[in-house]
């Protein structure tokens, strides 16, 4: 079975690059020299599925998480702006890169709940 592959890049919350076979990579660059990537895997599962299609967009949320650093500022318990844009925009380009339907649409129903994007 050939594997899947997906690899994206993020600079300054966006993501840039990517191939088509299952892993994808998300990186976030706090400056050109210093930065992160996570790779999120996705060649075991079954995107034709509801059941996969929620366990990649869970792992593509969790890898811009690590990406995106800490969602507070010390010292507080509120969510910053900033932490969300870059996982909402780091979500949006790795879906947009996966180019499944059964994931751009769940996707879309997930943009509807506004606590999808509340909380880290």
């Amino acid at each position: 079975m050939k594997t899947r592959r997906l690899s994206c890049s993020v600079a300054a919350a966006l993501l840039a690059t990517a191939t088509f076979s299952g892993v994808l990579s998300l990186a976030h660059a706090a400056s050109i020299d210093d930065s992160q990537s996570r790779v999120v895997r996705f060649d075991d599962l079954n995107l034709a599925t509801r059941t996969g299609v929620e366990v990649l967009y869970r792992r593509i949320k969790d890898a811009a998480h690590d990406v995106c650093g800490e969602p507070t500022v010390t010292g507080s318990h509120l969510v910053t702006e900033a932490w969300k844009e870059c996982v909402a925009s780091a979500v949006r380009q790795a879906v947009l890169k996966v180019n499944q339907p059964t994931l751009t649409t769940y996707y879309s129903t997930r943009l509807r709940d506004p606590r999808e994007w509340n909380a880290g």
